[in-house]
C-alpha cells in the first residue's frame, strides 16, 4: 500500500499517504459498533498485502479489507483478564499464514482456515512447566529470520522466549543468562542473524548460535537505559530504531565494531583484617603502592586479606566484570561479576599467588590479567626453628628415657647381682653348715654304731657267762622250787641277748648290711615266756597274771617273722595286757606278713598297756 502510516481514534481509523500528503478516514463498521459498543478504539495494526489491515480491540480481532471496505470481527477465545490498560500488544503473520497475537493473557495463535474455537490456540505460563512461557504479558513478537518454525517472544518480567511452533515448547532467556533486564519491549533482527532487544536497562544484542548477550546502556551513547513499548522498527536498509523515555536511537548493527583490546587490570589496594595497608606508614609491609608491588609478606595473625582491583578503562568502570583466583587456595577461577574486591580469611601459612582478570566494555576478557604474590608467615610454633626444637626435645626425651631406663636396669642388675651373691653366699653357708651337720651326724652315727657294737660285744660276754652259769646250775643239783627261777633267769638272759642282737642288727641296718630272714615261731611260746618273766613282778604287787590264748596251733605255723636268726618278734597287732579287778588278762591275737614294715622299725619286743599304767 502507498500509505506510510496508520492510526485510529474512538470512531474511525486513519491512513496517511506521505507522497500525496493526504489523510484518509476509515469509519468503523456500524454493525460492529452495535455489537461491541464498549470497544471505542483499535489496538495494534498489522498490514497484510496491499489491502488487508488487521487490528484488535479488547474482545475481538478485526480485519478490514481496504478494497471492499468491509470489516470482519472474530471474538477472542478468552476475555480480558484483570485491570490492564491494553489487551493486545503485538501481532504478526508467519509464513504459513497464521496470526500470532501477544496479549495481556498469553500468546494467541489464530488459524483463519478454521472456524470457531478450533481456529484458536493459547500459550500461557505454567509455573510447574519450565518449557512453558515465562510470563503471560507479551510485548513483542518476531519470526526467526533463519528458522520458520521458531518464534521469539518478548515478555513483561519473563525475559525472552524461543518458542518451537511444532512442539509448543519454550526456551527461556533472562538476566541469569546475561540479559540486562527481564522486560523486553521490542525484538529486531539484523543481517548477521543477531537479535536486538530493547529493555528497561538498555539494549541487548543476542547471538542465538552462542547464547551470548552483549549489552549497551547510556554510557555507550543511548538516549537512556529505559525504553518503551511498541517503539521499535527496522528499515529496509537494516537500520534499527528503538524509542525510549528520552527520545530514540537508530543505528546499523553492521557499523558497530566490538573493541578487541583487553583492558588492563591493577591491584588498587590491600587490606589486612579490614584495615587498608598504607605503604607510607611506619612498619608497613608494603614499601610502595599496591599497583606497583609484586608481593606482600604478612604474619600469621593478620591472615585475613582483602584484594581490591580495577580496570584501567575509565569510561564505564561499573560495567566491567572480573574473575579472580588465589593459586594455592582456589581450585578454579571465581566469577566476581562487577564486584571489585576479593576477601580471604584463615589462610594457612605458605606462599600464594593472587590472579585477577577482567573484560572490557565489549566483553573481551584479558587473558593475562595481573598477579600478586602473598606470603603468610607461620606462627612461631610452626617455624623451622620451632620444629628443630621439637626434634631436639623429642630426641633428648628419647635419650633421657633411654638413660633413665638404662640406669634403672643397671640398678636392678646390680641389686639382682647382690641378691644372687647374698643368696649364693647364704646357700653356701647353709651347704657348709649342712655338710658340717652331716659330717657330725655321720661321725655321731659312727660313734654310736661303734658304741653300740662295743657295748653289744661287751654285754654279750657277761650274758653268755650268765647263760652258761644258769646251765651249770640246772645240771647241778638244786631244789625243785629253784627251777622256775633258773628258767626265769635263762629266759631273761635270752631276752636280753635278743635285745643285744637287735642292737647289732640296728648297726647292720644303718650300715646297709642286714639281710631280712623269715623264720617260723610260736606266738604262744613267746607270750608264755613273757608271762613267766613278768609273773614275779606281778606277784610282788599282789596281782595275778592270766594268759588267754585264742590262736590255734594251725594258725601259728608260717605266720611269724624274725629280724635276725636269734630275734623273734610277732608282726601286726601287738599283745595287750589289761588289768581287770586285781588281775591282768593277756590276749594273744594273730599276726600276718603285712606288719613286716612296722616290725622292722620296732626296736624292742612288746609294749604292754594296762588300765592304770605300763607293767
Amino acid at each position: 500500500m502507498n500509505e506510510g502510516s496508520i492510526g485510529s481514534t474512538t470512531r474511525a481509523s486513519w491512513t496517511y499517504d506521505p507522497v500525496r500528503d493526504r489523510i484518509t478516514r476509515i469509519a468503523r463498521d456500524t454493525a460492529a459498533i452495535r455489537a461491541f459498543p464498549e470497544e471505542t478504539y483499535n489496538e495494534t495494526f498489522l498490514l497484510e498485502g496491499d489491502s488487508l489491515i488487521w487490528s484488535g480491540s479488547v474482545h475481538t480481532l478485526c480485519r478490514f479489507d481496504r478494497r471492499t471496505g468491509l470489516f470482519h470481527y472474530v471474538p477472542y477465545p478468552r476475555s480480558r483478564v484483570g485491570e490492564v490498560d491494553r489487551f493486545l500488544h503485538a501481532m504478526l503473520r508467519d509464513d504459513n499464514g497464521l496470526l500470532w497475537l501477544g496479549t495481556a493473557t498469553g500468546l494467541y495463535r489464530y488459524d483463519r482456515r478454521k472456524s470457531g474455537a478450533a481456529a484458536w490456540h493459547v500459550y500461557t505460563h505454567d509455573p510447574a512447566d519450565p518449557a512453558s512461557l515465562s510470563a503471560d504479558i507479551i510485548y513483542s513478537l518476531l519470526n526467526d529470520p533463519h528458522d520458520p518454525d521458531v518464534l521469539w517472544v518478548g515478555t513483561n518480567g519473563g525475559g525472552s522466549n524461543r518458542l518451537d511452533k511444532r512442539t509448543g515448547k519454550c526456551m527461556r532467556y533472562n538476566t541469569k543468562h546475561g540479559l540486562p533486564n527481564d522486560v523486553v519491549y521490542g525484538i529486531l533482527p539484523d543481517e548477521a542473524g543477531n537479535l536486538w532487544m530493547s529493555t528497561n536497562k538498555g539494549i541487548s544484542r543476542f547471538t542465538p548460535g552462542t547464547g551470548v548477550f552483549r549489552n549497551y546502556d547510556a554510557s555507550d551513547g543511548l538516549q537512556s537505559d529505559e525504553y518503551n513499548r511498541y517503539a521499535h522498527c527496522r528499515q529496509a536498509d537494516g537500520t534499527l530504531f528503538f524509542g525510549g523515555v528520552m527520545g530514540f536511537n537508530y543505528f546499523k548493527p553492521s557499523e558497530l565494531a566490538d573493541d578487541s583490546t583487553a583492558s588492563a587490570i591493577r591491584i588498587t589496594g590491600i587490606k589486612l583484617i579490614n584495615r587498608a595497608v598504607d605503604h607510607r606508614a611506619e612498619g608497613s609491609p608494603l614499601d610502595r603502592p599496591a599497583y606497583l608491588s609484586d608481593g606482600l609478606i604478612i604474619p600469621y595473625s593478620a591472615n585475613m586479606v582483602t584484594f581490591e582491583f580495577a580496570t584501567l578503562e575509565f569510561s564505564a568502570p561499573e560495567e566491567h566484570r572480573y574473575q579472580y583466583k588465589l593459586e594455592g587456595f582456589d581450585g578454579d577461577w571465581i566469577m566476581a561479576g562487577h564486584d571489585r574486591s576479593a576477601v580471604y580469611t584463615n589462610l594457612d601459612p605458605g606462599t600464594y599467588t593472587f590472579h585477577v582478570r577482567g573484560d572490557n566494555r565489549d566483553g573481551v576478557w584479558d587473558t593475562e590479567g595481573t598477579a600478586f604474590q602473598l606470603v603468610v608467615l607461620p606462627p612461631w610454633w610452626r617455624t623451622w626453628w620451632a620444629y628443630a626444637l621439637y626434634v631436639f626435645a623429642l630426641v633428648g626425651g628419647v635419650l633421657l628415657f633411654i638413660r633413665i631406663r638404662t640406669v634403672g636396669l643397671n640398678r636392678q642388675k646390680e641389686m639382682l647381682e647382690r641378691t644372687v651373691a647374698e643368696r649364693t653366699a647364704e646357700l653356701n653357708r647353709e651347704k657348709e653348715e649342712a655338710d658340717r651337720q652331716r659330717e657330725r651326724a655321720e661321725h655321731s652315727g659312727q660313734i654310736k654304731q661303734q658304741f653300740l657294737a662295743n657295748m653289744s660285744h661287751e654285754i654279750r660276754t657277761p650274758m653268755n657267762a650268765i647263760m652258761g652259769m644258769t646251765g651249770i646250775l640246772r645240771r647241778n643239783e638244786h631244789l625243785p622250787d629253784q627251777d622256775k627261777y633258773l628258767d626265769a633267769i635263762a629266759k631273761s638272759s635270752e631276752s636280753l641277748l635278743v635285745i643285744i642282737n637287735d642292737v647289732l642288727d640296728l648297726s647292720k641296718m644303718e650300715a646297709g648290711k642286714i639281710v631280712l630272714e623269715s623264720v617260723p615261731f610260736d606266738p604262744r611260746a613267746v607270750v608264755q615266756g613273757v608271762q613267766e618273766i613278768l609273773r614275779f613282778k606281778v606277784e610282788e604287787k599282789k596281782l595275778y597274771l592270766r594268759m588267754d590264748g585264742s590262736v590255734g596251733a594251725e594258725d601259728t605255723a608260717g605266720r611269724s617273722h624274725a629280724l635276725a636268726a636269734d630275734r623273734h618278734e610277732p608282726r601286726g597287732q601287738r599283745d595287750q595286757v589289761h588289768q581287770g579287778g586285781r588281775g591282768l588278762d593277756i590276749h594273744v591275737v594273730q599276726f600276718d606278713r603285712s606288719c613286716a614294715g612296722a616290725l622292722a622299725r620296732q626296736r624292742r619286743g612288746h609294749r604292754y598297756r594296762r588300765g592304770t599304767g605300763s607293767a
